[in-house]
């Protein structure tokens, strides 16, 4: 490759694989294709770099594996990631009552019938849920449990 052509994607021998000389002379390879034929959103992202071992071979078999599904793109997989991130950073309503029983001061025994009632009570309708996840329905169903076991009386006029 000429000075000309550094920066500029060149194409290899296979097709959909192209090669990036930078300006220091590092070759990079990239990959271009389609997942679901001519109508779709054509993919462009680089793969690999020929000091790290990427050759226009290996490339083209990742071109293959993410145009037949095996393997997802960047793209999909940075926003699955993300996703994942997000689930294990929501409050959920388990979260809220540990931060709620590390900043109240409450008396043992208080703290223990609270989480008593949690456990009993909170732990089978919706520990995993969020706030924006919880429905009028949720909330009834707890209002019906807690007064057919006769606590709820007790619990609701406290409250």
């Amino acid at each position: 490759m000429s000075e000309k052509d550094t920066g500029k994607l060149v194409a290899t021998a296979y097709p959909g694989v192209f090669a990036r000389v930078n300006q220091k002379g590092e070759k990079s390879f990239y990959i271009r294709y389609r997942t679901g034929g001519r109508c779709t959103k054509e993919i462009r992202e680089p793969v690999g770099k020929a000091s790290a071992g990427m050759t226009a071979a290996k490339a083209s078999r990742i071109r293959a594996d993410r145009i037949n599904g095996k393997e997802e793109s960047n793209h999909e997989r940075r926003r699955k990631e993300e996703e994942k991130k997000r689930k294990a950073e929501r409050w959920t309503i388990a979260r809220l009552w540990a931060a709620y029983l590390e900043v109240t001061q409450l008396s043992e025994w208080r703290r223990h019938s609270d989480k008593s009632y949690f456990k009993r009570h909170i732990t089978e309708c919706f520990v995993n849920k969020t706030v924006d996840e919880l429905t009028t329905d949720d909330i009834d169903r707890l209002v019906s449990g807690l007064i057919k076991c006769q606590k709820g009386k007790k619990f609701l006029l406290s409250a």
